[in-house]
């Protein structure tokens, strides 16, 4: 029993000293590169490491040459087995809002190691709320809308269901 959990314990300060020392400012340079590919950029950051993650301050967003947001903070979180990223106080631009009828303020992406083709998505905005998915294997964007929410200038894009307004697409 002790040789049981002195293992355990062994592996938590290996979890927590490996998450705590690992090279975050690297790591976030080496997303940065991997997103490139996708045509978006973040551009004009202040990049400060936290204990558990990165903190973008004033980055702006730009997918394929196009500014589509700049925000107050990004917060990247890596603990391996499940990362995060909150994009907080999003200022859209004038430019975009012509592609897109509202751009949410703040918006959640997290990945969890346990179904790894799937990235949750919480979005909150004057439109209310929504949460949903990726599916990454399937290349499919789920998101639930609540029922109160103010969706009017966003209902043609969405579909009805009994459970309220939802948009789905594939890309």
């Amino acid at each position: 029993m002790q040789v049981v959990r002195y293992g355990l314990l062994f592996i938590l300060i290996f979890y927590f000293s490996f998450i705590l020392l690992a090279p975050k400012r690297e790591l976030y340079h080496l997303f940065e590169k991997e997103i490139y590919k996708s045509g978006i950029i973040i551009d004009g950051e202040d990049v400060e490491e936290t204990p558990i993650g990165v903190k973008l301050m004033h980055p702006t967003i730009i997918y394929e040459g196009a500014k589509i947001a700049k925000a107050k903070e990004i917060k990247i979180i890596t603990m391996i087995f499940y990362s995060r990223i909150e994009i907080e106080d999003i200022e859209d631009d004038s430019a975009i809002k012509n592609f897109f009828p509202v751009i949410p303020k703040t918006v959640i992406i997290s990945y969890n190691l346990i179904k790894p083709t799937v990235l949750n998505i919480r979005l909150l905005g004057n439109f209310g709320y929504a949460q949903g998915y990726y599916d990454l294997k399937n290349y499919k964007l789920h998101l639930n809308f609540g029922k109160d929410d103010n969706i009017s200038n966003i209902k043609r894009y969405l579909k009805k269901s009994e459970n309220g307004w939802y948009y789905e697409e594939r890309f």
